[in-house]
């Protein structure tokens, strides 16, 4: 190194005119005090050496501040890793090194500020080694010492002590770390490899200044070392700055700017002044707005995290995150639209406090007024909901006060998270989607063309939901009661409960922009356009649609409506089958029978292996819950059960894992009241009631287990949130079974394929399967099932039974998976059928209370299993099925007539003419 590059890029990280490595002993005290939450929480040594490629790693700051280098490195030798006591120059680092991309150091003589980061990487660039033979990493980091977004509206004494804008100094980040019990963040960014030749994607042109140690860019402009540091240092401090936004989130305001800022909208004021009395409806608005607004406070989230810290450990055995990778990356560059499945109460706090776990703002969460009750409604309202009406019920102005409000917090970047099925799910499937919010939010990112906004599909699973005994009930006819305070303190003894584990599971993120081109792309194939006068721009997308866009077309409706369905689409191809439900699953498909534990094991097993090998064969990120946290982490982390590292599975093989599992769900099934014995002696290896294992890991016991009588409602329950995974082999067992029925051994693949996709469209609504899937995928991925399973086997166009002891026992398991829903279907159309021939037409309700009675005729005479009461419980959602594949078809005052055309395509899968033979 020359004399002029040494004195360029002479030391600049000392403090008082020392070496920063010369004041790390402040690492000592702190490391006994510090409670550092690593994000991502996977994260370890094998992982950053993969994520290095084994170079040396310079670790890239925001600022150069030492109680950040000091938590950088107590997590460096909890890794194992050397710590870092040098600043990253050419050929003077062996594994570790630091860089701050802004410097402000406090010397005897005063601040200086230098671009340090730009001349020691451009001397690195053209001077070391290891650049030019394998490279190095530059690893952006970022020390969170409070997750608290920016309030202008603070007390100026209480910013000064405790500033939220994630750059306080030395003394600040000491009362921080003291106010937060020694709680600090540190997220590790996307590793960067520098060498000879690479480049950091930037869509802004290149900075000026090349000379003879130019690179070629790839948009043709030369560069040199200089140059390309800067851009480095311009890529990483974005970068920093999106890490900043995703954990913080924006600043937040107090209720009087919001309120300005919604009262102010022109069309807001338009409404008021154009009302008989604009004075009351100024009041009116304000008070709208007064109803509706959260009252965000960094305080209140941080109280109920703690709360629930407890409540996930001591009500549940923890919670499972799974999928949360491609979160994580989209929440930095975009605006998320949380987008869960409603299963429970519990999902408006769950959701909150997994992304605030993972490292990411909580959002804020649309709640139905109904929880707005005291004391419940002003704690919820702090920790982020704000309250929306069940229905509008055409009032105008709270619609406007309502959609303004939301559009205000999608423009200023706040995070939103909305149940869009419109409540909790009282059957455990998913319910077709309620447009209201959803239509308002897509309003709002079309106005403003923000195309880099992600919609983020959650699956919500639980071991036991607290709710379902009220479920049962409701769907059985009892009145849904009220939320009210009573409940609230009732709810005080669940923590006295055990209700097994919480699974969350994130689909893949839907990308607006990408999203709506390819909507109007696929429209504009079939022949219809959007705008005539714009179906060019709206090919191109967002950013070319005009300011004067009507966002009230039909078109854009149906966009609406697209998206509701891939969000379902996604939740289901994201599932986590629980214990309960893999076991309600084999319970209610085999209708009741009382079975030995040996034979309900095995059952069991054969269950859990569908899921994984479906997930496997369709590449969806559906799984048991006993599978490995593979992308993610466990709270209060149980023991785990993991499955073999093999990726095509052909049979399935008994694992003492398996066995575990079912040992464990059997016992938490028995304890809840959903299974109940059969047998009054229990065996001497069995008397504690619960099953045993030999050495050998098989099952021994003499009881046997049967679904219970009182509880088998709740059952249906559990089995509704996987039902779309069982339905693929189900369908295609049902089919098997009727052609074994009439004495054939085999079917053509063609012949399934007809059926199996007939099915597929009537169960649209029942299934939500992406759509994207073809029937043949699913269809062979269910062939597969059955090979393993020893039931069929495929062989030149055939899908022929096989001839072996177990496979009827096997083959009517997997094809009672679906009974309860053929045999509803069939009776709805064979009621319709009944109606149609004596009135001509039916109206839905008479035509529901009309398959009731025939059910009850079908159950008495046996050609039925499933009990009549569900035809209550499913009518409602099947009939509106056969509307949409225009079996029923409407008529003029609200009546329905059926069509025998398209009827004719299901008669033979749903049993219809057997059930037409039943008198009411």
């Amino acid at each position: 190194m020359t004399n002029a590059t040494a004195q360029a890029v002479r030391p600049n990280y000392k403090i008082l005119g020392m070496p920063f490595s010369s004041w790390l002993f402040f690492l000592f005290p702190m490391r006994w005090f510090a409670g550092i939450r690593i994000k991502p929480a996977q994260l370890d040594r094998a992982v950053l050496e993969r994520l290095s490629g084994g170079r040396p790693i310079v670790f890239v700051m925001e600022r150069f501040q030492l109680l950040d280098l000091c938590i950088l490195n107590i997590v460096l030798r909890r890794f194992g890793v050397a710590p870092v006591k040098r600043e990253a120059r050419s050929n003077s680092f062996l594994d570790v090194a630091f860089l701050a991309i802004r410097m402000q150091v406090l010397r005897i003589h005063g601040l200086e500020r230098r671009d340090t980061f730009s001349e020691y990487l451009d001397d690195i660039l053209k001077n070391d080694l290891r650049v030019k033979e394998v490279g190095i990493c530059l690893l952006p980091v970022s020390v969170f010492w409070s997750r608290g977004a920016e309030r202008p509206d603070r007390n100026i004494l209480i910013r000064g002590l405790f500033p939220d804008d994630g750059n306080a100094n030395f003394l600040q980040k000491i009362l921080l770390f003291i106010s937060h019990r020694g709680n600090v963040d540190i997220h590790f960014g996307n590793p960067h490899i520098v060498t000879t030749e690479s480049l950091p994607e930037l869509s802004a042109p290149a900075v000026p200044g090349a000379n003879s140690e130019a690179v070629q860019d790839v948009a043709g402009v030369e560069l040199s070392s200089r140059d390309r540091a800067l851009r480095y240092r311009r890529v990483l401090a974005a970068e920093l700055n999106r890490e900043r936004t995703a954990a913080l989130g924006p600043t937040l305001y107090d209720f009087s700017a919001v309120a300005n800022w919604i009262l102010g909208d022109a069309e807001t004021e338009k409404m008021i002044a154009a009302a008989p009395s604009p004075k009351r409806a100024q009041k009116r608005a304000y008070a709208y707005l007064r109803e509706i607004a959260a009252s965000y406070n960094y305080t209140t989230i941080r109280a109920l995290e703690a709360a629930l810290d407890f409540v996930w450990t001591r009500i549940f055995k923890g919670v499972r995150v799974r999928n949360f990778a491609a979160v994580r990356e989209v929440a930095r560059t975009g605006r998320i639209l949380w987008m869960p499945c409603h299963r429970s109460h519990l999902d408006y706090l769950l959701l909150s406090y997994l992304v605030r776990k993972e490292g990411l703002v909580c959002p804020h969460i649309a709640a139905g007024v109904n929880l707005s009750f005291w004391p419940a409604g002003p704690i919820l309202r702090r920790g982020g909901a704000f309250f929306m009406r069940r229905s509008f019920s055409g009032n105008k102005l709270y619609t406007r006060i309502f959609t303004t409000y939301v559009d205000y917090l999608m423009h200023n970047g706040y995070p939103i998270e909305f149940f869009h099925e419109g409540g909790r799910s009282r059957i455990g499937k998913l319910m077709t989607p309620r447009y209201g919010l959803t239509s308002i939010c897509v309003r709002s990112v079309l106005r403003r063309k923000a195309a880099a906004t992600y919609v983020v599909p959650v699956f919500v699973g639980y071991d036991k939901v607290m709710e379902d005994d009220a479920y049962a009930r409701e769907v059985s006819g009892a009145k849904k009661h009220n939320e009210s305070v009573w409940q609230l303190l009732r709810s005080v003894r669940y923590l006295f409960s055990n209700y097994g584990r919480v699974d969350v599971s994130f689909g893949t993120p839907i990308h607006f922009g990408d999203f709506w081109k390819d909507y109007v792309v696929r429209h504009e194939s079939m022949g219809q356009v959007l705008w005539s006068s714009q179906d060019e721009s709206s090919r191109a997308g967002i950013a070319a649609l005009e300011d004067s866009i009507d966002t009230r077309h039909p078109m854009v409706q149906s966009f609406v409506e697209s998206l509701g369905l891939r969000v379902n689409e996604g939740i289901n191809a994201a599932a986590v089958a629980s214990g309960t439900s893999i076991m309600a699953v084999v319970v209610l498909a085999l209708r009741g029978e009382a079975l030995d534990a040996s034979t309900l094991a095995v059952r069991f097993e054969h269950a859990a292996w569908m899921v994984d090998t479906i997930g496997r064969e369709l590449g969806w990120k559906i799984s048991n819950s006993f599978s490995a946290v593979d992308d993610g982490y466990a709270f209060a982390d149980a023991p785990q059960l993991h499955d073999s590292d093999q990726h095509v599975v052909t049979s399935v093989i008994q694992t003492q894992e398996a066995l575990a599992a079912f040992r464990e769900t059997l016992e938490s099934c028995l304890g809840w009241g959903f299974l109940t014995k059969v047998d009054n002696e229990p065996s001497e290896s069995s008397a504690a009631g619960l099953v045993k294992s030999d050495n050998d890991g098989g099952i021994h016991d003499t009881f046997r287990y049967r679904r219970s009588d009182s509880k088998f409602l709740n059952l249906y329950w559990y089995r509704g949130t996987v039902f779309h995974i069982f339905a693929i082999p189900g369908i295609i067992g049902k089919i098997l079974q009727k052609y074994r029925d009439k004495g054939s051994d085999s079917v053509p693949y063609s012949a399934l394929l007809a059926a199996f996709d007939a099915v597929r469209l009537v169960w649209k609504l029942e299934l939500f399967w992406p759509r994207d899937v073809p029937s043949e995928k699913l269809l062979d991925a269910g062939i597969s099932l059955l090979q393993g399973l020893g039931v069929a086997s495929r062989n030149e166009g055939l899908v022929s039974i096989l001839r072996s002891d177990d496979v009827p026992g096997s083959l009517d398991f997997v094809a009672g998976i679906i009974q309860t829903e053929k045999e509803i279907y069939g009776l709805l159309l064979a009621a319709a059928i009944k109606l149609s021939e004596s009135k001509g037409s039916f109206r839905r309700d008479e035509l529901i209370q009309h398959a009731y009675a025939l059910h009850r005729g079908a159950f008495l005479r046996s050609l039925v299993s499933t009990p009549a009461s569900l035809t209550h419980v499913y009518g409602g959602r099947s009939f509106d099925a056969l509307v949409n594949v225009a079996v029923f078809v409407p008529r003029p005052g609200n009546t329905y007539r059926m069509s025998f055309g398209a009827l004719q395509t299901h008669i033979e899968f749903f049993d219809i003419s057997e059930l037409n033979k039943v008198h009411v």
